[in-house]
């Protein structure tokens, strides 16, 4: 109830913020997601669920205690002691309490606590994959929102380019420095630059729209979040071998398939131990009161007192055959077990694959974002060079649209490399156990 309290108050705050206009940073953006997501809070009722499942393994662990009261009156004709029938009425009214408590069953009630305990664990571990899982998506298309926003920025700037190369080729033209042809060249440049804004201005509203569905946030509503992404200036420093270490032991996805596996060992051992006998004890205590027409019945409260009872009784119940089904049902769980073993081993050879393609993939774009800042400087220098020629009418439209492209190529590269680097160097500190939601760069 706290925890559903707390996620109403901050998507209340996370609302208000919004609705004021602020610029969200990525980590902001990864709480409200978190705080607004379905799948969060349905992993939160499945924990819910876990909790009970042990409440209930304890409670099994306890005697059972039932207590009845009856009343049976009796009418009509009867036979007595003299076996003749009579007319009779008569009133039995009875009291017990009884309680029953395993002693042994193959360790079945043991195991299963232990079984919901893990099970406790396993809601702790599957709830945290899910954050991880919302935050990976927010972080990925909040940097696709950016690279497309970068992408808008760079036709912005190739499209004015073009329209001033245009007017002053038409400047030209009138004096006679320009023919027709290459004024329509640079005409056809305007338009090619001027659609391919409109193009990334599409992937732009398509890529806030993706954002906003994965954070839960209101489609209809403006959203302005922080663009400003700085390169992260160091390189990992460890082998793809040395962060598999850490996260064998950390990440979410390893501890879900280790949980899962000790409970299909538990689940096994539960299943063998249905083929020993148990033992289990049982105790009554009872007393009655009596009446009929016939004689005077006895006080009430004599009756109560003097007619208790009870007993104690110890069974040992052997399982012989019921079918075959104790023996099918650890055959089951035996074949469980291997397929858990199986998908545990898989889940590691996965997680080893996605470390070492992080950390190759980053080691790798921080060669590339190197080379692409110096191909950016260098088409930039040369791109200059390129204009003053052709303003001095030495070169000709196409050759200067030629180096513009190279120009706009060169800078869109640079910022996807920057975004995918900033991506896969967080991916390798989560791996490491830092949580995408609490690195901040």
């Amino acid at each position: 109830m706290k925890k559903s309290l707390f996620t109403i108050i901050l998507s209340v705050f996370f609302t208000y913020s919004f609705a004021q206009g602020e610029t969200w940073s990525l980590e902001r953006c990864m709480q409200y997601a978190i705080a607004n997501s379905p799948s969060a809070k349905r992993q939160q009722y499945s924990n819910d669920n876990y909790k009970q499942d042990y409440i209930n393994a304890i409670a099994n662990m306890l005697p059972s205690i039932s207590g009845s009261v009856s009343a049976t009156p009796n009418f009509g004709r009867s036979i007595n002691d003299d076996n003749v029938y009579v007319n009779n009425s008569s009133f039995n009214n009875a009291y017990s309490l009884s309680a029953s408590m395993p002693i042994f069953n193959g360790f079945a009630t043991i195991n299963a606590v232990r079984s919901s305990k893990i099970g406790r664990l396993l809601g702790k571990e599957y709830q945290q994959q899910v954050h991880d899982d919302i935050s990976l998506s927010v972080m990925e298309r909040y940097f696709n929102v950016i690279l497309y926003m970068g992408l808008v920025t760079i036709a912005e700037e190739q499209l004015q380019e073009s329209g001033q190369n245009l007017f002053k080729a038409r400047e030209l033209e009138k004096l006679g420095l320009r023919s027709s042809a290459d004024v329509a060249q640079v005409e056809a440049q305007v338009a090619t630059n001027d659609a391919n804004l409109i193009n990334q201005q599409n992937n732009l509203t398509n890529a806030w729209t993706l954002l906003k569905n994965v954070m839960n946030y209101p489609l209809e509503d403006s959203l302005r979040i922080d663009t400003a992404i700085n390169m992260i200036d160091d390189v990992p420093q460890e082998s793809a071998s040395e962060v598999f270490a850490t996260a064998r032991t950390l990440h979410p996805s390893i501890r879900i398939a280790d949980y899962q596996l000790r409970q299909s060992k538990l689940n096994y051992a539960m299943s063998r131990g249905r083929l020993l006998p148990s033992v289990s004890l049982s105790a009554e205590y009872h007393t009655n009161y009596y009446s009929d027409k016939q004689s005077t019945p006895a006080p009430f409260s004599y009756q109560f007192r003097n007619k208790r009872g009870g007993y104690i009784s110890a069974t040992l119940s052997i399982p012989i055959f019921n079918g075959l089904a104790r023996r099918t049902n650890v055959n089951r769980n035996l074949n469980n077990l291997r397929i858990t073993e199986q998908n545990n081993a898989e889940t590691l050879r996965a997680l080893q694959s996605s470390i070492k393609q992080a950390v190759d993939r980053c080691n790798g774009l921080a060669k590339e974002y190197l080379q692409a800042a110096k191909q950016v400087s260098a088409t930039t220098l040369a791109h200059r060079a390129v204009q003053r020629k052709y303003d001095e009418g030495l070169l000709s439209s196409l050759e200067l649209q030629t180096s513009a492209t190279q120009v706009q190529q060169a800078k869109s590269y640079l910022l996807d490399v920057k975004l995918q680097y900033v991506i896969q160097y967080r991916l390798i500190r989560y791996y490491q156990g830092i949580p995408l939601i609490e690195q901040v760069h």
